[in-house]
């Protein structure tokens, strides 16, 4: 059971701003 680990869409999302977040 992975009950501690983040989804991977959450994951994804958090990359996604971090980009985003980069690119501002």
């Amino acid at each position: 059971r992975e009950g501690n680990k983040p989804p991977k869409a959450y994951r994804q999302l958090f990359q996604y701003l971090k980009e985003l977040a980069e690119s501002a």
